[in-house]
């Protein structure tokens, strides 16, 4: 909603609003605005992407425990996966992808995601 909206009402510039699921415009003299549904399309995507441990990454207590909630592998079996890396860690759609992407970030693990991830 970047396009400039002019109230119906008072003739004012209106400002566009985004909350959890609606988005709209509200004019910040009369009150006067409109909603309507949004919906994130990386929640509409039915793909299936691929997220691959990648070579290089180091086991820390951290990466180790993320590692090993995400496979239920122990120690040994971990550490040959970063051996042995490329190894698909995991298999799902976007939303779920996004939700251990921003996990494995966070813990410096080094992966990659098939095909192009563009959220």
């Amino acid at each position: 909603m970047n396009k400039e909206c002019k109230c119906e009402k008072c003739g004012s510039k209106m400002i566009p609003i985004q909350k959890e699921g609606a988005t709209g415009m509200v004019c910040p003299n009369c009150g006067f605005g409109f909603v309507t549904s949004y919906i994130d399309p990386m929640y509409e995507d039915q793909n299936e992407y691929e997220i691959y441990l990648s070579k290089g990454n180091k086991i820390t207590n951290k990466n180790y425990f993320l590692i090993q909630s995400i496979t239920g592998k122990n120690i040994q079996e971990i550490k040959q996966l970063f051996e042995s890396s490329p190894y698909l860690l995991y298999k799902g759609h976007a939303a779920e992808v996004r939700e251990l992407m921003n996990k494995l970030d966070e813990s410096g693990v080094k992966y990659v995601i098939a095909p192009d991830f563009i959220y």
